[in-house]
């Protein structure tokens, strides 16, 4: 039975992370992420905050991963392209970087 067969969906999900993720709640924010990508393994959004989370939390090779799914998933979600050139940048990955903003910028 899927998420939404059972009145959950992924935009639910995420907007209760926001609220755990206001208080801190890092791990309950982090598990709600987790929820709202296993309801729809293409949801860009929920890639890109739990990425933003990992970061918090010193995790930079999982964060660039999910960076890297949520513009696969999504081709046109700006932010997504922005943190992943700065997780790059801030490993001196700055070529790297720099194609990522390049693609940002791209109409």
């Amino acid at each position: 039975m899927q998420g939404s067969e059972r009145g959950i969906d992924g935009t639910s999900l995420l907007a209760a992370h926001h609220a755990r993720l206001q208080a801190r709640q890092m791990e309950e924010a982090e598990i709600q992420f987790k929820k709202a990508m296993w309801l729809d393994r293409q949801y860009a959004e929920a890639q890109k905050h739990l990425g933003v989370l990992l970061c918090e939390q010193g995790k930079s090779t999982e964060a660039e991963q999910l960076f890297r799914q949520a513009v696969e998933n999504n081709p046109q979600y700006a932010q997504a392209f922005v943190n992943l050139g700065l997780i790059l940048a801030s490993q001196s990955r700055f070529a790297e970087a720099g194609q990522a903003l390049q693609k940002r910028l791209a109409p």
